[in-house]
C-alpha cells in the first residue's frame, strides 16, 4: 500500500463541535513514525465563508469547526489491511476519513467522508485501521481538547501487500496458492525496483517448493535470493536466512543449518524482528543436539515474551516439553507441558486445548503419578470422542492402557490398547512411526497371553 507523509507545512482541517476555522497543519512526524503512516492530505476551507470554497470532503459542515492553538499530530496511523479480493483483482483506490481524536490522543470515532467508489472493501479496511491510530491531542487554552481531523488513505498495491497475503495462505498450508501470490509479489517488486521484497519473494517461492517435496525446483529460487540478499535489508535478509537454513536442513547438513539459524537468531533479535528470531530459535531446537534444543527452546520463549508474541508461547513450551521428554527429564517435561497448556487455553483452538490436556496427562504418567494422569486422560478421551478426533482417541486409549499395565489391570489394558491400535492404524501410524506401532502390537500380544 502507498505510504508516506509530506514533510512540508500543509493546510489541514480540524473540527470541533461549535464554530468554524481554517488552520495550518504542521506535519511533525518523526522519521520512524512516518514509515508506518498512510498518506495524509489536507482539506482547505475559507476562514469565514466555507460555502465559497469547494471542499474535497463535501459532507463536512461549517458549524462543526472551531479554532485550536495546536492541531493533532499523527504519531502512528496503522496501515489498513488490503482487501483480499481487491488485491487479487489489482484494484486500487482512495478513501477520505474523518476521525475524532480525544484528549489522550486516541481515536474514538471514525467515519467515511468520501468513498473510493470501487466497492472493493477499502472503506471498511480504512475504518478498522483508523481506530488503532495514535495522535497528539489538540490544544486549546493550554488544555487538550477533542477534535476531528480529516485525512485520506490511498490503497495502492505494493509488493509487500502481496507478500502479506501470501504469508497468510502459507500459514494455512495452502502452499500452491501462496506460491502464486509470491510470484505476483516478485513481479511487483521487480517492476518497482524493491530489492528487499524481491529477496523475500524469491525465498518464499523456494520454500513453497521445498515444503511440497520439490526441493530441486525450489533450489533455483533460493539461489536467486542468495544473489541479491544483503544484511542491509532486514526483512529480505532474515527471510533468506530462514529458507537457506531449511534447505541445509533438508540436505542433512545439520551443522551448517544450525549455524545459519543461529546467525538468523542473532540478526533478527538485534533488529527486533521477534517473530523471525523465534522461528530461528525454534529451528535450532530442531537441528541442534538435545542440549542445544533445550538452550534454544528457552531462547525462543524468552524472545516471544520480550516481543509479546503470545501466539508462539504455547507451541514453544510444548516443543520444550517434548525435548525434555526425549532427555527423560520427565518432571521438567511436565512443567513445560503445564506451561504450554496455559497458553493454548488462552489463544488456541479447541483441538489445541484438547491436545494440551492430553500432554499434561501423558507427562504425569511418565513422571510416575498414575492417578493424576488418569484424572486428566479420562476427560480427554471423552472430549476426543465428542469432537471425533480419531488420532487422539487412539492416543488416549494408549495412555490409559499403559496406566492399567502398571496397575496390573491387564484385561482393561488390553481393551484400551486394542482400540488404540485400531484408531492409530487408521491414522497411518505404521507409516510415520513404524517402531512405535510395532511396539504397540507387541504389547497387545503380551497382554493377550496374560489375559488368557
Amino acid at each position: 500500500m502507498m505510504r508516506g507523509v509530506s514533510n512540508a507545512v500543509v493546510p489541514a482541517l480540524v473540527l470541533l463541535a461549535g464554530l468554524f476555522a481554517s488552520l495550518l497543519f504542521q506535519n511533525s512526524l518523526a522519521d520512524q513514525a512516518a514509515k508506518n503512516v498512510t498518506s495524509l492530505d489536507a482539506i482547505t476551507l475559507a476562514q469565514s465563508d466555507a460555502g465559497d470554497k469547494q471542499s474535497a470532503v463535501p459532507s463536512l459542515r461549517a458549524d462543526d469547526f472551531v479554532a485550536v492553538e495546536e492541531v493533532p499530530d499523527p504519531i502512528h496511523i496503522p496501515e489498513p489491511e488490503y482487501p483480499h479480493s481487491a488485491l487479487l483483482a489489482g484494484i486500487e483506490g482512495t478513501v477520505w476519513l474523518r476521525v475524532m481524536i480525544d484528549t489522550s490522543g486516541q481515536v474514538v470515532d471514525a467515519v467515511i467522508e468520501k468513498e473510493s467508489g470501487q466497492g472493493a472493501g477499502f472503506e471498511d479496511a480504512a475504518i478498522q485501521a483508523a481506530y488503532w491510530g495514535r495522535w497528539s491531542p489538540a490544544i486549546l487554552r493550554e488544555r487538550p481538547v477533542e477534535c476531528w481531523v480529516a485525512y485520506k488513505v490511498e490503497f495502492k498495491i505494493m509488493a509487500n501487500d502481496y507478500i502479506t497475503e501470501a504469508d497468510k495462505l502459507f500459514k494455512s498450508r495452502e502452499y500452491d496458492k501462496s506460491r502464486e501470490i509470491y510470484m505476483k509479489a516478485m513481479e511487483k517488486a521487480t517492476e518497482d525496483g524493491q530489492n528487499s521484497e524481491l529477496t523475500e519473494s524469491y525465498s518464499q517461492i523456494a520454500r513453497c517448493y521445498l515444503i511440497t517435496d520439490k526441493k530441486e525446483e525450489g533450489r533455483v529460487w533460493i539461489t536467486k535470493a542468495a544473489e541479491i540478499a544483503t544484511p542491509d535489508e532486514p526483512l529480505g535478509w532474515s527471510r533468506y536466512l530462514g529458507v537457506r537454513g531449511r534447505f541445509e536442513w533438508q540436505d542433512e547438513e545439520l551443522e551448517k543449518a544450525t549455524a545459519t539459524f543461529k546467525e538468523m537468531y542473532e540478526y533478527c533479535s538485534g533488529q527486533k524482528l521477534h517473530d523471525r528470531a523465534i522461528d530461528a530459535a525454534h529451528m535450532v531446537a530442531i537441528t541442534g543436539s538435545p542440549e542445544q534444543q533445550v538452550e534454544w527452546g528457552l531462547k525462543g520463549i524468552k524472545e516471544a515474551e520480550a516481543g509479546n508474541v503470545t501466539g508462539w508461547l504455547g507451541p514453544l513450551w510444548n516443543n520444550l516439553g517434548a525435548t525434555y521428554e526425549t532427555l527423560m527429564r520427565y518432571d521438567d517435561a511436565l512443567n513445560a507441558y503445564i506451561k504450554a497448556r496455559e497458553y493454548h487455553w488462552q489463544y488456541g483452538t479447541e483441538t489445541n486445548k484438547m491436545i494440551a490436556d492430553w500432554a499434561v496427562g501423558h507427562a504425569y504418567r511418565l513422571a510416575g503419578n498414575y492417578d493424576e494422569a488418569a484424572k486428566w486422560l479420562r476427560p480427554v478421551l471423552a472430549w476426543c470422542e465428542r469432537i471425533e478426533n480419531a488420532e487422539f482417541v487412539g492416543w488416549s486409549h494408549k495412555e490409559l492402557g499403559e496406566i492399567d499395565i502398571i496397575n496390573k489391570n491387564f484385561k482393561s489394558a488390553l481393551e484400551h490398547l486394542v482400540i488404540a491400535e485400531d484408531k492409530l492404524k487408521a491414522e497411518q501410524m505404521p507409516e510415520w512411526d513404524p517402531d512405535g506401532y510395532k511396539k504397540l502390537l507387541g504389547q497387545i500380544e503380551e497382554l493377550k497371553s496374560r489375559v488368557e
